[in-house]
């Protein structure tokens, strides 16, 4: 009985440990998720920075044709904040704190 446990413990055992590279890669994530952290509030300042263009306050204007590039550099901003770096940070940092079961 002693010997199937001790088995059961040596198979157990190493998906309970994170291994040292593990830890490294997480810690590395967690500095990531905070580089891409600053960059979205450095982001989000170039936004804010900017000022309304005419074309953003008409509604109509916005919806013919090409935008003005105050409007289309607040679009594309707003775009990778919400489709990229808000992705990116909360999936990297699920696995920079992941623990197996």
């Amino acid at each position: 009985m002693e010997y199937l446990t001790e088995q059961l413990l040596r198979q157990l055992l190493p998906l309970a440990i994170t291994t040292e590279a593990e830890a490294v890669a997480q810690a590395q994530l967690q500095v990531i998720v905070g580089v891409l952290e600053v960059l979205r509030d450095r982001l989000q300042r170039i936004v804010n920075a900017l000022p309304l263009s005419p074309r953003e306050l008409s509604k109509e204007d916005l919806e013919g044709g090409d935008l003005d590039v105050t409007s289309e550099i607040r679009r594309v901003i707003q775009c990778v904040l919400t489709d990229r770096i808000a992705a990116a940070i909360t999936e990297l940092r699920g696995a920079a704190i992941y623990k197996a079961a």
